[in-house]
């Protein structure tokens, strides 16, 4: 819980201080971020998925700042995409984690458009999305594959 509202919060911060948002990019971030702050407060849940989520996204910000890329859009993208993880997290309702996994997708293919090519900006998108179907779809249990 602790991690992500820390993470939640250091992306608007990293916002003002290194990149020099607009400030609407910067206001976007906020509210988003202290959403994510917020619904990872009330579920008190370890939640992995919107730490990860956060954690590649600073990385990639990281990053996108050494090599000179634009992140601004990625940053909001991405915070969209931690509200809804954490807002399942807090309600455990399938279609926010299907929205988080989307958005996510949609954040690391903005990334790789801005900053490299749109087929391949798509291909990674679609990839970034399968990879979390498995959090999407509901999960067969062993015991039943043992029986059958």
């Amino acid at each position: 819980m602790i991690y992500s509202i820390v993470f939640s919060i250091i992306f608007p911060v990293l916002a003002v201080v290194l990149f020099k948002s607009s400030v609407l990019y910067i206001a976007l971030m906020s509210i988003f971020a202290l959403a994510t702050a917020f619904f990872s407060f009330l579920s008190k849940k370890y939640d992995k998925l919107t730490i990860v989520f956060l954690f590649i996204g600073l990385l990639l910000a990281g990053f996108g700042y050494i090599r000179g890329y634009a992140v601004d859009l990625f940053m909001v993208i991405t915070l969209i995409s931690t509200t809804f993880s954490s807002l399942f997290s807090f309600k455990n309702n399938k279609l926010y984690i299907v929205l988080a996994w989307l958005f996510n997708a949609i954040a690391i293919g903005t990334y790789v458009y801005l900053n490299v090519s749109l087929s391949r900006a798509i291909l990674i998108a679609v990839l970034v999305f399968l990879a979390g179907y498995r959090d999407i779809m509901p999960q067969k249990n062993t015991e039943e594959e043992e029986n059958s």
